[in-house]
């Protein structure tokens, strides 16, 4: 279903992250209570940011994420030009994520296909959920 740019204006906190393979379980890099913000301005331009547990035993590297850059819809995804990327160097210049609405329009899950240096080279779906916390 079509996600309109109005519906992902403004503020949205992080509540769960994830990876997800296609022949192995799921991991927590970011440990078990990560935080994080997500905000998408009226002028096309997105920011993500996800922090590891504090104390908990992370993946190598992976304490934060973070991605940065002007966006646009296709339907249900959102396509971002990374300006900024935690990862150095960014593995790609472009992120594409599939974003679905769900409690009214309160939650947003994201789910992005990913590759790199984190698990040697593997392919995984990073996955996360956000609630709006305000909106423009």
């Amino acid at each position: 279903m079509a996600i309109s740019f109005d519906q992902l204006m403004g503020w949205w906190k992080l509540s769960e992250a994830w990876h997800e393979f296609e022949t192995a379980t799921r991991k927590h890099p970011f440990g078990g209570h990560p935080s994080g913000s997500l905000v998408f301005t009226p002028d096309g331009r997105m920011m993500l940011v996800i922090l590891a547990t504090p104390g908990m035993a992370r993946s190598p590297g992976h304490d934060v994420e973070a991605v940065s850059g002007s966006f646009a819809l296709d339907g249900s995804e959102i396509v971002t030009k990374v300006d900024l990327s935690s990862n150095e160097p960014p593995v790609r210049s472009e992120v594409k994520y599939r974003a679905a609405l769900g409690q009214g329009g309160l939650l947003l899950c994201l789910t992005s296909r990913q590759f790199g240096r984190l698990y040697g080279g593997t392919p995984f779906t990073q996955a996360s959920n956000w609630y709006r916390v305000r909106a423009p």
